[in-house]
């Protein structure tokens, strides 16, 4: 009898009271889980992130990243901040907050992993550091096996399978190996050396999770003559001459064709270093070295622009360039590189996590504005938001009937009117049409099927009615979006 009351008694207690409120778990945002085109330099994981901007700041942050519309959040996973002091010495406790906030908020996340702790450095690194002017934690490990033990438990905590995950089981379903190994400033090493590092990590990362992507580290690429030392074309020659399996270990290249100083389609520059001649040479890199897995995506892990010209250490970003050129520029490469068939581009950079104690050349290409200024939204924000509610899971559909220009490798690039057609999955057609120096006035005929409207760079919307659409086209990217009639 009394095993029947105290089972009645459980019953009761789970049925709800009527005056009771039950309040439901906020479904939270799923992670994208293929690799898609919109994603940004957000550097959530970073402690100076914290130390400058704080929890409060932190969640603004991730908050607004995604308003504007960005799917894939590139993050720096640092070995020397995880494991610091001894093999097997892990800290997890900070990272494992801020990757689940990513999730959290829905973000993809591409991990960086980067670093080297003091105990893991080549014998040499003080001298190498000094020789480079860079930290010592940029040195590479004396073992690779350390470094690839290192990739095989961070990707085996953040591959979201739910064992020996990091609470919540956030995922990182793709990652970099390393940053810029291409530039001593931050791989004070060889390219035999990172080929090495490579091979051991790509095989431990894949071991932890196989569907995980594993790309090359971001590389500055110029015009691949070896012209600059930083370039990326003669560095993986070498990587996979002396290393050759390392041409085998990777699923996407992914490359910094930084213009800091020049519009990425600037007439009066050499073509090949435009953004549309340096795309095409790291695809015709990847054609030429396909590799066991065939011929691999290309990413821009890195490109961007500041409204402080970089380099100059007196430069106030509030007063020496106008803030419109950043946004102009950045619409005109996505267009760009989503027509060449880049797969993922991450802009740099969200905001500046040094708070521009670093110097206003990445201060100033933040897309927000420091914390002291409230995260302000600058031009760049409203044109990425405008840009990712269009463009979002586009795909490119043909060069329209106004495109005037054709990458000539062998001279200056001149003015183009650009004129590029993309479809989205809403059954949406976009055009996207800009001109490199002036404006002009042109005409177009419209389907009948569609209705059609003039989206600005800025989101201002103008209805068009009748059969042709005539409207001026300038230096700033204008959006002719035409949708069926239901």
């Amino acid at each position: 009898m009394r095993y029947n009351y105290l089972l009645l008694f459980v019953l009761f207690s789970l049925v709800p009271w009527p005056n009771a409120v039950i309040r439901a778990e906020p479904v939270k945002p799923p992670q994208p889980e293929a690799i898609s085109f919109f994603g940004m330099n957000t550097y959530i994981t970073g402690q100076e992130r914290y130390r400058n901007d704080g929890e409060a700041g932190v969640a603004e942050l991730t908050r607004l990243g995604r308003q504007a519309g960005i799917a894939w959040a590139r993050e720096e996973i640092s070995w020397a901040n995880l494991e610091t002091h001894t093999k097997g010495g892990w800290n997890w406790r900070f990272m494992d907050n801020r990757v689940s906030q990513l999730a959290d908020e829905g973000y993809g996340v591409i991990g960086m992993l980067l670093t080297t702790p003091k105990w893991a450095r080549v014998g040499d690194c003080a001298a190498r550091a000094r020789r480079a002017a860079t930290e010592e934690y940029w040195c590479p490990p004396v073992n690779p096996r350390d470094f690839a033990d290192y990739v095989w438990t961070v990707i085996e905590r953040y591959d979201g399978d739910g064992l020996f995950d990091a609470p919540g089981s956030p995922r990182i379903a793709a990652w970099q190996i390393w940053n810029e190994p291409s530039a001593a400033l931050t791989w004070p090493g060889s390219p035999r050396e990172y080929g090495e590092m490579l091979v051991a990590a790509y095989q431990a990362g894949k071991a932890a999770d196989p569907t995980a992507v594993i790309a090359l580290g971001g590389m500055y690429i110029f015009d691949g003559l070896g012209t600059d030392p930083t370039d990326a074309i003669p560095f993986l020659n070498a990587m996979v001459r002396d290393v050759p399996e390392s041409l085998h270990t990777f699923d996407a290249l992914a490359i910094h064709p930084y213009m800091t100083s020049a519009a990425p389609d600037a007439p009066g520059i050499h073509a090949t270093i435009t953004l549309w001649g340096r795309i095409q040479r790291a695809q015709r890199w990847l054609n030429e070295h396909p590799g066991i897995p065939g011929v691999r995506p290309l990413w821009i892990s890195e490109l961007g622009w500041s409204n402080c010209r970089c380099g100059d250490p007196h430069c106030d970003p509030s007063l020496t360039r106008d803030e419109q050129l950043p946004a102009r520029y950045m619409v005109r490469s996505h267009a760009i590189a989503l027509a060449l068939g880049v797969q993922h581009l991450s802009y740099f950079q969200l905001e500046d996590k040094f708070d521009g104690q670093r110097g206003a050349c990445d201060d100033a290409a933040g897309i927000l504005d420091l914390r002291a200024a409230g995260y302000r939204q600058k031009p760049a924000y409203t044109a990425y938001r405008t840009m990712t509610t269009l463009l979002s899971g586009a795909g490119f559909r043909e060069f329209g009937r106004l495109h005037r220009y054709r990458l000539d490798p062998q001279d200056q690039n001149y003015a183009g009117f650009y004129h590029l057609r993309f479809n989205t999955p809403g059954n949406l057609r976009v055009d996207v049409l800009w001109r490199t120096l002036g404006s002009q006035e042109i005409d177009l005929p419209l389907d009948a099927r569609h209705t059609a409207e003039l989206i600005s760079r800025d989101g201002v919307r103008v209805p068009l009615n009748g059969s042709r659409a005539r409207f001026v086209v300038a230096e700033d990217p204008i959006y002719l979006v035409q949708r069926p009639v239901r």
